[in-house]
């Protein structure tokens, strides 16, 4: 009896421990630059969760980002040096997202991939990117907004994807909504 409860309590420990954050928000650590964010998850919305950081600051290379949430790392770069209409997101276990513009020369909507799993997401206005969705009838609602319009430097993420989405294409889908805003 004491060795099946003993693997009752491991199964449940495991499944905390691979349990996916749940993303609330983002804001740039700092008022006057764009190349250092910080996650903020429903476990710690205090308390920066993860970052988001420009690898070549010094630079001012914006084609390659390193991000970071938990044990959780990745990068995130274009698939053509300069050329911000397609990225990959590449994160644990080598997992890949696509990134590409819907149409030719509008960053106002990108197909986000990740194997057979395929997102719009877009900006909410043509002519404001303060607000980003995904609505997707069989696989949710994913919501990027501004806290304060006009001001790029705070964002509330509302997540209701499913939870076999993970988080690489939450935070690919963040992105280009940080960077489609401030360039």
């Amino acid at each position: 009896m004491n060795s099946k409860l003993l693997l009752v309590f491991i199964l449940m420990i495991q499944g905390a421990l691979s349990a996916q954050p749940y993303l609330t928000g983002v804001a740039s650590r700092w008022s006057d630059d764009f190349s250092e964010w910080d996650f903020y998850t429903e476990d710690d919305e205090e308390y920066a969760s993860g970052e988001l950081r420009m690898r070549w600051q010094q630079r001012g290379d914006w084609n390659v980002w390193d991000y970071q949430i938990g044990e959780e790392r990745g990068y995130i770069s274009t698939v053509f040096t300069d050329d911000a209409s397609r990225w990959e997101l590449v994160g644990p276990n080598n997992e890949v997202i696509t990134m590409r513009q819907l149409w030719n020369n509008d960053a106002r909507a990108w197909k986000v991939t990740a194997n057979t799993v395929s997102l719009t997401f877009k900006s909410r206005w043509g002519n404001r990117r303060d607000e980003w969705i995904v609505r997707e009838r069989t696989r949710g609602d994913f919501h990027v907004y501004t806290r304060w319009e006009g001001d790029p430097r705070d964002w509330i993420i509302v997540d209701e994807l499913d939870e076999e989405l993970g988080t690489s294409m939450k935070v690919a889908m963040v992105f280009l909504a940080l960077f489609n805003t401030i360039r």
